[in-house]
Parts: C-alpha cells; sequence; structure tokens
C-alpha cells in the first residue's frame, strides 16, 4: 500500500475544498454582477416608469419583485431592457453614479453638523485640567513617531540655529502689545491645508548673534511659555517674559531680550513636540430644547457676542451664572448668590483649590460682585489664571450658544 508524507496527505484533502471555494468565489462575482445589473434597472424602471411601453414596464416590475437573476439568459434579457428602454441612464457612468453618491453623503454630513453633532478642536489651555488645548515638550534628541502622531497629535518642530551666536529674543512695545495682545511680536499669516482649507498661522522670529531666524507656529499656540522653559528653565511657573529680571538691550525694531544662550551654527535653536489639543464632539441638538445649566461646559460663537464681534470662532468655557445671579469671586472663592458656586465637579474643586486647580481669580468684572443681565450667561474657563472669558469680554447672550461637549475623539491617548 503506498504510503504519503503528511504534506502531501494534507495538501490531497485540501484540494476538493480548493475547488468549493474557486466555485464559491465564482458565484460571488456573480452575484455581485446580478446585483449592479438589478440596482441599474430599478433606476430606469424608477426614473422611467412614464415613459416605457406597458409590456416593458410589467417585466420590469416582475424581475425586481425576484430581487434574483437565476441565469444567464435572464441575465442577457435585463441587458436587452437597458439597453432598449434606459436612454442616457444606460450604459451606466461611473463618475454620475458616485457623484450623486458623493453629493448626497455630503448633505448629509452638513445636516449632521449643523443640527446634531460637530468637532470642536480646542486650541488653548483656558479649560485645563478639564479639557487640554495645545501642548509643547521640549526634545533633546529623539523624533516623532507615526505612533506619536496618531496617539498624542504630536508634530517635531526642529529649528536650526543659521549662525553661531547669542540668542536673543525680540519684543513688542507697550503699544503694540496692546494692539496685538501678545508681548512677542508677530505676522498673521494664512497658509491652505490640502491646498483647500485655511489654516491661520504666526510667524514669529529670533535672533542668533544678531541674525533673524523665523518659523511659523499654530495662531493659538502659547509660543512665550515654550521660551521660558527653554531659555530661562530656572524661572517659576506662571511667569511671564515681561517679568524676567533682565535689562532688554534697545534694538531699531524693538526691545530685545538676551538669553545668556550661545549656540554654534547648525545647533537646535528650538526643538518640540507639539501636542494637538482636544478635539470634542459637541451636541447642538439640545440647547434648541432646554435651557443651558449652570456648571456645563459650553460651546458659544464669538460672531454672536457683541465684545468679540467680528472674531469669528468657537469659545469653550463653563456656564457659571444665568440671567439676575450674582457672582463675586473672594479667597479664590467663585459665590453666586452668597452661596459657592458648586454647581459641577471642576467647579467644587476649583473652590476648594484642589490641585492641579488653582482656584478663581478676581480680574475683570469680578473685581467686585456683578450682576449677570437678564437673557444672558457668565462663562468662565477652568484655568482662571490663564482664560480669556466673561471678565473681560462680559455675559454672552443665550443665543450664542452652539452646544455643549459630549466626549473626546482625538488625540487617541491623553
Amino acid at each position: 500500500m503506498a504510503m504519503f508524507s503528511l504534506w502531501e496527505k494534507n495538501f490531497l484533502l485540501a484540494c476538493p475544498r480548493m475547488g468549493s471555494w474557486r466555485d464559491r468565489w465564482r458565484g460571488h462575482g456573480d452575484r455581485r454582477r446580478d446585483r449592479n445589473l438589478l440596482r441599474c434597472l430599478r433606476r430606469v424602471y424608477r426614473l422611467r416608469k412614464d415613459l416605457l411601453p406597458a409590456e416593458a414596464a410589467g417585466e420590469m416590475e416582475s424581475l425586481l419583485r425576484g430581487r434574483k437573476i437565476l441565469s444567464q439568459q435572464g441575465r442577457d434579457r435585463v441587458r436587452e431592457l437597458l439597453r432598449d428602454h434606459g436612454g442616457n441612464l444606460w450604459p451606466a457612468r461611473p463618475i454620475a453614479e458616485n457623484g450623486e453618491s458623493f453629493l448626497l453623503a455630503a448633505i448629509v454630513a452638513l445636516a449632521v453638523r449643523a443640527f446634531l453633532i460637530q468637532p470642536f478642536s480646542i486650541p488653548t489651555n483656558s479649560m485645563w485640567p478639564s479639557h487640554r488645548g495645545m501642548a509643547s515638550e521640549l526634545r533633546a534628541e529623539g523624533g516623532a513617531n507615526w505612533a506619536t502622531a496618531l496617539l498624542r497629535g504630536g508634530k517635531l518642530y526642529d529649528i536650526k540655529s543659521p549662525s553661531a551666536g547669542e540668542v536673543a529674543i525680540p519684543l513688542n512695545g507697550a503699544d503694540r502689545a496692546r494692539r496685538q495682545g501678545s508681548i512677542l511680536p508677530y505676522e498673521s499669516v494664512v497658509q491652505r491645508r490640502f491646498a483647500i482649507w485655511p489654516v491661520h498661522r504666526r510667524r514669529h522670529r529670533l535672533l542668533v548673534g544678531g541674525r533673524p531666524v523665523t518659523f511659523t507656529v499654530p495662531e493659538d499656540f502659547d509660543l512665550e511659555s515654550l521660551l521660558l522653559r527653554r531659555f530661562f528653565p530656572g524661572m517659576a511657573p506662571g511667569v511671564r517674559l515681561w517679568q524676567v529680571p533682565i535689562a532688554a538691550e534697545n534694538d531699531p525694531g524693538g526691545p530685545v531680550l538676551p538669553t545668556g544662550v550661545s549656540l554654534r551654527a547648525g545647533d537646535s535653536l528650538l526643538r518640540f513636540l507639539l501636542i494637538h489639543g482636544d478635539v470634542l464632539l459637541v451636541d447642538r441638538l439640545t440647547p434648541h430644547y432646554r435651557r443651558p445649566r449652570r456648571g456645563e461646559a459650553l460651546v458659544f460663537a464669538t460672531r454672536d457676542v457683541p465684545q468679540l464681534h467680528p472674531d469669528d470662532r468657537y469659545y469653550i468655557k463653563r456656564l457659571v451664572g444665568l440671567g439676575d445671579d450674582v457672582l463675586a469671586i473672594g479667597d479664590g472663592q467663585l459665590r453666586v448668590n452668597g452661596a459657592p458656586g458648586n454647581f459641577s465637579q471642576p467647579m467644587a474643586r476649583n473652590n476648594a483649590r484642589i490641585p492641579p486647580f488653582a482656584g478663581y481669580f478676581p480680574l475683570g468684572l469680578l473685581k467686585i460682585p456683578t450682576a449677570v443681565p437678564d437673557g444672558t450667561a457668565f462663562v468662565l474657563g477652568d484655568n482662571s489664571g490663564n482664560s480669556y472669558d466673561s471678565r473681560f469680554f462680559g455675559p454672552i447672550p443665550l443665543r450664542a450658544i452652539i452646544g455643549r461637549p459630549l466626549f473626546r475623539i482625538f488625540p487617541f491617548l491623553r
């Protein structure tokens, strides 16, 4: 009796199964072609029913009711019906068919974004630690691989020094700092993402041995904190550039702050990982059916806030007071109508100064007790020491509220 090795036995046993797989694949291709033919036939019948002869319309209806084509003869008959009565709908044009699908998908996506949910990216850290904006990590070496970009939303910046010399930081004078809202001078630039969407960025400048080095970063990126960590690492957290106890030198372009750091040509002037802010899904439906509640985080449109118009952006803050409420801040605690405003966990932790929450700062309108006008909402950031909120631009109209955040969808790892 012939003897077979183990692999030969497995091969012989697999041969019948391989044949059945081929038959199944051929059957799958036939079913796919049948579905395409019936889809075209249904489209012709639906759009040209009034123009079809009664006999052809009846035959099409019968074929569509059966939902299957069981023979090659049936396929040929369907093609014949499409050729004779399809008009410009046959032969099917992939561009036209896909174009309709893309248009329908775009309409559905716009409707969902306008009325149900909308993604919203947080650029700043005014709501930290509840929601995080853009952040940066100084890197001495090592890059940002695809895992860092995907999981943390990180992008590596490595700005090289073109020459040798001491690093200096140009500063704005008092008047220009008030106009630009920044101690660091910059130029606003608009770049195109994928050659379509405009992205607003800022072009900054540093000096190395008197030679300028320019680079661009996102518009809302906190470059000042990064420069302090890079060139003045001994400074306490929260210190700003204008508080650095080093006399600024005069320059035709404005004051210049020497750092005392010298570099060689080709050294890294700034090497850091920029981490994307949280991307949240915002519920746009709820504000149409109920009033916002104290303690909720809300997204609102700045175009509807008179003090912020025409700044067409979206801000996220926490609602702390509604119409007729009286707000006051004392000893780092927010009081609403005389009682601690503990309407949510972040507000309670801020009032108790539980780290990393640092409490509320009595700035702007809340230097004294303030009444909230009817039909408006008073909003504050959880990071009270670094938040531009209703203390400075006043209460917002209720109509400005877009929705409330549901959950974070990016970055995946936080």
